[in-house]
């Protein structure tokens, strides 16, 4: 079993050797995790909560809060994916 915290958010995964620790925001929402090679990824959320960003994959919604599109962003170009 997974810890957990107050709210029952999973709080660190151990899959085998490889783990991953998760926070969370003030809105339950995942905030960051960092893995066992200390690989950090942050997230962001739309004002809807639907995770709009981590680290430098940018995620677009619909009105249906369906996802339509997910590019990286950055200085060599984005690469788009539908």
């Amino acid at each position: 079993m997974w810890p957990h915290d107050s709210l029952g958010n999973i709080t660190r995964k151990e899959l085998g050797s490889y783990v991953v620790d998760i926070g969370y925001n003030d809105l339950n929402q995942v905030e960051s995790s960092t893995d066992g090679l200390n690989r950090f990824r942050d997230f962001d959320h739309t004002f809807r909560g639907q995770v709009s960003k981590i680290d430098n994959l940018y995620l677009t919604y619909d009105a249906a809060d369906q996802p339509r599109r997910m590019h990286y962003g950055g200085s060599g170009g984005d690469r788009m994916y539908y």
